[in-house]
């Protein structure tokens, strides 16, 4: 599908099932949704309200992945960085300070996010 002009479909495309389930959670049986709260993470697409599909079976992010994160206790959404032998949790928000975890904090990777679902966002469009 483009989002520029509109192209005429086969009666191939027209006639394809879409296997939603399989193509937003590769792992259905370790899938989960959440809704997110606030903006810390707005410069990777996510943001307040939207609700994020979480693979617990991904528990070992790439730094360019989001994760969901818990740190002593509270739930937080964040890139996990490795640098100088130490962990960091990085917003995607410049507003929001990196989170270091240390020794003695309780923090685990719940897993990783594989999608995001919004609603068209309407700021800024005129007619």
């Amino acid at each position: 599908m483009v989002a520029g002009f509109p192209i005429p479909l086969s009666n191939n495309e027209q006639a394809q099932d879409i296997e939603l389930l399989q193509m937003l959670c590769p792992h259905p049986e370790a899938s989960y949704l959440v809704r997110v709260q606030g903006d810390s993470m707005i410069d990777a697409g996510i943001s307040d309200g939207d609700i994020i599909i979480v693979d617990k079976s991904q528990r070992n992010p790439a730094e360019h992945e989001v994760a969901v994160c818990e740190l002593n206790g509270e739930y937080t959404i964040k890139h996990v960085v490795r640098r100088k032998g130490k962990v960091w949790l990085v917003p995607a928000n410049k507003n929001y300070p990196e989170i270091a975890i240390n020794e003695g904090d309780d923090f685990s990777v719940w897993g990783t996010v594989t999608y995001t679902i919004h609603r068209p966002r309407k700021e800024g469009f005129e007619f």
